[in-house]
């Protein structure tokens, strides 16, 4: 009996809608990655391969919360320490990288010096180690878990080149492909988060949980609302 992937994706992302929590979220994107894998061999990723980890991301407070915790039992002290100083690095307010989206008010100006710095120079998520390796991967967010086999719709598939490249060379393209929807994923992601919760860059996250031996704390913390560091809204993360 032939198994219809369409079909199956659905199944799945349906479960979402009894209760969208950002746990049943995660579990969700994580099992459709394996079945897009059994469907479609040619979107494993190649080994040693952090193409899509050359950017930076945006996640919530709650997300926080369980990344956290990975970091802490993925990774060593040491490790941790490197992923401080490279976020202190990418946000000094005269020299860093980000230094400029710190100082956005709103939502379009953040996304717009963000994509300016990617566009100038790629810069490593903070918790990329040098083995290409991601230091909190089992605590890792939803967007990182989403990206590369979904698709928005036909003509948007989240996929990254060395996919693409792949199908060009065996002369297919992505709507040869059935690849799950991604808006139940998004839905429920945005629906089972608290209205009250913060958004921000990662790598704030992590300078704000830096202690003073340089190491990461151990409990997660609420993001300030003073302005001193740009915070999205549930609202306006749906924008982006």
């Amino acid at each position: 009996m032939s198994i219809d992937p369409a079909r199956a994706f659905d199944r799945v992302t349906g479960t979402l809608q009894d209760d969208p929590n950002l746990i049943a979220t995660l579990e969700v994107v994580d099992t459709l990655n394996v079945m897009v894998e059994g469907a479609h061999p040619i979107l494993r990723c190649p080994d040693g391969c952090a193409r899509c980890c050359l950017q930076q991301v945006f996640i919530s407070e709650e997300e926080w919360a369980i990344l956290l915790p990975a970091l802490h039992r993925d990774s060593t002290a040491d490790e941790r320490r490197r992923i401080v100083r490279r976020a202190r690095r990418l946000l000094d307010r005269k020299r860093g990288p980000l230094r400029r989206a710190l100082r956005a008010r709103n939502l379009e100006d953040l996304s717009r010096l963000t994509m300016t710095v990617d566009r100038r120079r790629v810069q490593r998520c903070v918790l990329l180690t040098n083995d290409n390796l991601c230091a909190g991967y089992s605590g890792r967010p939803m967007v990182c878990r989403a990206f590369g086999r979904v698709s928005h719709n036909l003509d948007n598939p989240m996929l990254c080149k060395i996919f693409l490249d792949r199908l060009s060379d065996e002369g297919r393209s992505h709507r040869d492909l059935h690849l799950p929807d991604f808006g139940p994923v998004r839905a429920a992601y945005l629906l089972g988060t608290p209205e009250d919760i913060g958004f921000t860059l990662l790598p704030i996250f992590v300078v704000l949980h830096a202690d003073a031996d340089g190491d990461l704390m151990t409990e997660p913390r609420q993001l300030p609302r003073d302005g001193d560091w740009p915070v999205l809204t549930r609202e306006e993360v749906a924008l982006l």
